[in-house]
Order: C-alpha cells, then sequence, then structure tokens
C-alpha cells in the first residue's frame, strides 16, 4: 500500500513538472539547432575550401600555372598585403510570378532559387601574394540550408535533447523522492537523538503518507511506554536505595549491641557473627548495585558532564585514603608518572575506577606483595602480586564473579570498572604477566 501511495505522489510530482519543463527543452533544442547550422557552415564546410585552396597552392608551386578549375578565380595583390581568410554563403530566394497551383502542389516555386557559398584566401606563392576565390553556386534550390547541414544539426539536436531530458529526469527524480521522504528521515533523526531520560515526550513530524503515520504512530507508542516503565524503574531504584539502607543500619546496629554484652554464649556470639558478615555483604550488595544502576543511567542518558581534571593527583588521593590499609598489608606501592596527565572526563566516576582498581588489587594482594601504578599521556595500568586466578580470566569483569575465599568478597568491582570505562569511552583490558594482574586502562577504544 505504501509503495502503491509512494508511486502515485511520485509520478502525478513527474507529471506536473513535465508539463512546464518540455516546451522548455524545445526551445532550448531549436536554438541549438540554429547554432549547430551555423557551426557548420563556419566550420566544417570552410575548412573544406581551405583543403581545396591548399591543394591548389601546392599545385601552382609544383607547377608554376594556376589550374582552370569551374569556381576558382586568381587576383595578384598589392606586395604589402597583409594575408586574410573568410567564408561566405547566401540564400537567394527567387519566386516565380506566375506560380500556378500545380508548381505550389510540388514546391517548384525555388526553380529559380540561388545558395552561393564563397571562400577567399590569400596565399603567397614565388614570393608574390595571390587570391584565390573559391565559389560554389547552387541553382534551382530551396532557400535555406542544404540537407547536409540540415541533418547534421538534426542529429546534434536529437542528442541534445535526450541529454537535456535525461539529465533532468534525474535530477526531478531525485528532488521529487528527497521530498517525498524528507519527514521520513526527519523523524528519524528525532528518534536517534531522543533519550529515554528526557522529560518531554518524543515529538514526530506529521506526514501525508497514511503508512508513515502508522509507523509515527507505533514509534510514538512504544516510546512513551518505555519511558513510563523507565521513570517506574527509577523511581523504584532511589526508593530503594534510600529506604533499604535504614532498616540494614539499624538490623547491624543492634546486631553488634548483642555482641557487646559478656552474658552470650559462644555459639550464639558465633552465629551472630555470622549474621553481622551477611548484613555487611547485603549492604555492600545493595550499594554496588545501586551504584552500577546509577553509571549505567549516565550512560544511556548520554549528558555525561566533564571537566578537566589531573589524573595523577586523582591517584595520590586515591592512594592516602588507603594508606592505613596498605600499611596494614605491608604492601609496597610504586608509581611511576612522568609527565601530568590532564584528561576532560567526568570527576566522580574516574575517582570511583581508580578506587576500585586500587581496593581489588590491595584486597586480592598477599601479604608485603607489591602494587606498580604506571601513568601515560594514553592510559594507565594498575599491576598487583595477588595469587593466580583459576579458571577463566575473561569472566573476570562479570558480576558476582570472585575467586576469593572471603565470604565479604562481592564480586562487583571489576563489572563496575568496565561499566564506567563503557560509560566514557575508555578500554579496559586484564593480563596476567610475570606473576602479575596487569588492568590496563586506555582513554580512547
Amino acid at each position: 500500500m505504501a509503495i502503491n501511495q509512494y508511486s502515485k505522489r511520485f509520478i502525478t510530482k513527474i507529471k506536473k513538472v513535465y508539463v512546464v519543463a518540455l516546451p522548455i527543452l524545445l526551445v532550448l533544442t531549436i536554438l541549438f539547432n540554429n547554432l549547430v547550422i551555423d557551426f557548420y557552415y563556419k566550420v566544417i564546410y570552410r575548412n573544406r575550401f581551405k583543403a581545396q585552396a591548399e591543394e591548389v597552392v601546392s599545385y601552382v608551386e609544383l607547377t608554376g600555372s594556376f589550374p582552370k578549375i569551374e569556381g576558382i578565380t586568381y587576383r595578384p595583390l598589392p606586395a604589402d598585403t597583409k594575408p586574410y581568410s573568410y567564408f561566405e554563403y547566401h540564400f537567394f530566394d527567387v519566386v516565380t510570378v506566375d506560380s500556378d497551383f500545380w508548381s505550389i502542389l510540388f514546391f517548384n516555386q525555388h526553380l529559380n532559387n540561388k545558395r552561393i557559398k564563397e571562400f577567399t584566401t590569400t596565399a603567397k606563392i614565388k614570393n608574390r601574394w595571390y587570391e584565390l576565390k573559391i565559389t560554389k553556386i547552387e541553382l534551382n534550390e530551396p532557400g535555406g540550408p542544404e540537407n547536409e547541414a540540415v541533418l547534421f544539426a538534426v542529429a546534434f539536436s536529437l542528442i541534445l535533447f535526450f541529454l537535456l531530458n535525461w539529465g533532468f529526469f534525474q535530477f526531478n527524480l531525485n528532488r521529487v523522492s528527497y521530498n517525498l521522504w524528507r519527514p521520513f528521515y526527519q523523524n528519524l533523526r528525532r528518534i536517534n537523538s531522543y533519550h529515554i531520560r528526557n522529560k518531554e515526550p518524543l515529538q514526530l513530524k506529521d506526514t501525508h503518507i497514511r503508512e508513515f503515520e502508522l509507523f509515527n504512530q507505533a514509534i510514538l507508542d512504544f516510546t512513551t511506554k518505555t519511558q513510563s516503565a523507565y521513570n517506574q524503574l527509577r523511581e523504584f531504584t532511589e526508593n530503594t536505595a534510600h529506604e533499604l539502607q535504614t532498616p540494614l543500619s539499624i538490623l547491624l546496629a543492634k546486631v553488634e549491641l548483642i555482641l557487646k554484652r559478656t552474658s552470650l554464649e559462644s555459639e550464639n556470639r558465633k552465629e551472630l557473627l555470622d549474621i553481622k558478615k551477611t548484613i555487611v555483604r547485603l549492604s555492600g550488595i545493595h550499594k554496588g548495585l545501586n551504584l552500577l544502576s546509577r553509571i549505567r543511567s549516565i550512560q544511556y542518558a548520554g549528558n555525561i558532564e566533564k571537566k578537566e581534571i589531573n589524573f595523577n593527583e586523582l591517584v595520590r588521593e586515591s592512594l592516602e585514603t588507603y594508606e592505613e590499609l596498605i600499611e596494614y598489608r605491608n604492601l609496597t606501592v610504586t608509581l611511576q608518572a612522568d609527565t601530568p596527565v590532564l584528561l576532560s572526563t567526568n570527576e566522580e566516576l574516574v575517582r570511583i575506577l581508580v578506587d576500585n582498581l586500587l581496593r581489588n588489587a590491595v584486597q586480592h594482594n598477599v601479604n608485603q606483595g607489591e602494587i606498580t601504578i604506571r601513568l601515560t599521556s594514553r592510559g594507565f595500568e594498575m599491576s598487583n602480586t595477588g595469587s593466580v586466578v583459576e579458571g577463566r580470566t575473561e569472566d573476570l569483569f562479570a558480576r558476582y564473579h570472585t575467586k576469593s575465599t572471603d565470604n565479604g568478597r562481592l564480586g562487583l568491582g571489576l563489572a563496575i570498572v568496565e561499566a564506567i570505562c563503557e560509560t566514557l569511552d575508555f578500554h579496559c583490558a586484564y593480563a596476567y604477566q610475570h606473576s602479575q594482574h596487569v588492568i590496563r586502562i586506555h582513554w580512547q577504544k
């Protein structure tokens, strides 16, 4: 249905344009026809006479005498004559006075007509100037150009007409097609630039094609439902992030209060310690998932706030934050930074990224191990002397993937790192080299 409607509109527009354009093309073709006839006589015919004159001059130089050829005359010129050359052609229409019906019927009125073509040029023969005039007179011919000139002009005029017609058709085809599809491409640009976090609903341009209207309505219904579902999910996430932390904190505080009692039996104390670990783990998972959700929201919104940060200073501040834990594990930290690294990006996400990598390097390291941080203009890498990872290293960035025997590990640290890299258009990679775990971050993918 859409194709039929499109075809009808397309053909109708083509017809309307051709009603105006076709007479213009014909007028241009007729004007070009006259120009071709003039070109035929001034160039082609003139070259024929010129070739004949050169043959005559060659003959005179060889024989020393002028040939007697009908229609060619010679005239000596003064010694100071400047060379010249020109071509003329004339038509003389002599209409007979006593033309009768039969003469008119059989086009015999031109019996006394003359068609004269003259070529005049100069030639220097044996140090003397001569004028050569070649005249061709055609009697009993109708006025106007001869048949050869007419055929020559018609052939070139037809070629021009077809070229103009083809060029105009292609131009009109592209113009009409562009106008018919313009609303579709305008709406396509609006859909591509639309974000689900926009407060305003999607606005699409009206079109007169019914199928495009149905498509636009389907897109509007889909985006409206999706936006509504997203807003409900966002409100649920925000509510749970705020409301769940409070009872978890109260529960943890009460457990710690009970643990301070001296009358507890050892078995009850052990069970309460397990409950406390579970509450701490649940609180950590909740915070990690909320952080992931917030990062994804920033990524989908596409409006990341950026500013220029000094990455060297940011790394030093993170090292100071984990200074006590590093000293407790007796770790050796080496920071290699040849030049200051200035980066235009989101400071909050980059700080979370560095904190997660550094916390991961401290927690998974061995006592008296090493942590090395290298900063370059293209990115940075952080390596640590943790134990060898068993299994597939490709799953390290997956959620809840951890090989640690510590129940306090959440398995969300590298998943958060990967989400931040995707949001900031960074590239992250893991490698195990020289008995060290190395995570490289490049600023551009």
